[in-house]
C-alpha cells in the first residue's frame, strides 16, 4: 500500500496543470506556428507565465503557511492561486498578441483565464479537481487539433484520476466533474474563438 501511495505522489506531483498548461503550448506551438522565433516565444510565454511564475507563488504561500499542504486540500487556499492564474493568463495573451501573434495561443491563453475564473466561483461553493480540469483541458486542445497523442492522455487522465483518489485529496465527482469541466468548457470557448 506504502508504494501505491508513493506512486499516486509521484504522478500528482508530477502532472500538476502547469504541466499541461506547457503541454498545451508546446502542442500549439508546433501544429499552428511554421515561424521558430514564435514557436519559442509561444512556448516561452507558457514556461513564463503558465509554469515558473504559478509555482512560485505556490511555492512562497506554502513557505509562509498560506498553503498547508502540496494539494491545498483546504479549498479556501486555493483563492490567491486561482486569482493569480487569471491574471497570469492575461498576461500570456497580451505577451503572445505583443511577440507572437497567433490564434490559437492567443485564444488558448483567454480559454485557460476564463476556465480559471470559472473554477474560482465554483471552488468558492465546492471543490473539484484542478488536475483532472489542466489534463481535461489538453485532452480538448488534443481534440481540436486531430493530434494522435488523444488515447495516451486518456490514459493519462484515469492514473492522475485515480492517484488523486489514493490520496484521498477528491471524491471520484470531484474528479468526474473537473474532467468534464475541463473538456466540455476548454472544445467550447476554443471552437467559438478559433471558429472550427
Amino acid at each position: 500500500m506504502l508504494t501505491l501511495r508513493k506512486a499516486a505522489r509521484t504522478i500528482s506531483d508530477l502532472f500538476i496543470p502547469p504541466t499541461f498548461n506547457l503541454l498545451g503550448f508546446i502542442l500549439i506551438a508546433y501544429k499552428t506556428e511554421d515561424l521558430a522565433s514564435n514557436r519559442i516565444t509561444i512556448i516561452l510565454s507558457s514556461v513564463i507565465f503558465g509554469v515558473i511564475l504559478p509555482i512560485l507563488l505556490f511555492s512562497i504561500m506554502r513557505k509562509r503557511k498560506l498553503i498547508y499542504d502540496n494539494d491545498a486540500v483546504i479549498k479556501e487556499q486555493r483563492h490567491v492561486p486561482y486569482y493569480a492564474a487569471i491574471v497570469l493568463s492575461l498576461l500570456g495573451m497580451i505577451s503572445i498578441y505583443l511577440f507572437a501573434y497567433n490564434s490559437y495561443a492567443f485564444f488558448y491563453w483567454l480559454t485557460v483565464g476564463i476556465t480559471t475564473l470559472g473554477l474560482t466561483v465554483i471552488n468558492y461553493f465546492w471543490k473539484i479537481s484542478a488536475h483532472a480540469i489542466g489534463v481535461a483541458a489538453f485532452l480538448a486542445l488534443i481534440w481540436l487539433l486531430e493530434s494522435t497523442l488523444f488515447t495516451y492522455f486518456l490514459i493519462l487522465l484515469i492514473l492522475i484520476g485515480v492517484s488523486r483518489l489514493i490520496l484521498k485529496v477528491h471524491t471520484p465527482m470531484q474528479i468526474l466533474m473537473g474532467t468534464i469541466y475541463g473538456f466540455f468548457v476548454t472544445l467550447f470557448l476554443m471552437k467559438i474563438f478559433i471558429g472550427n
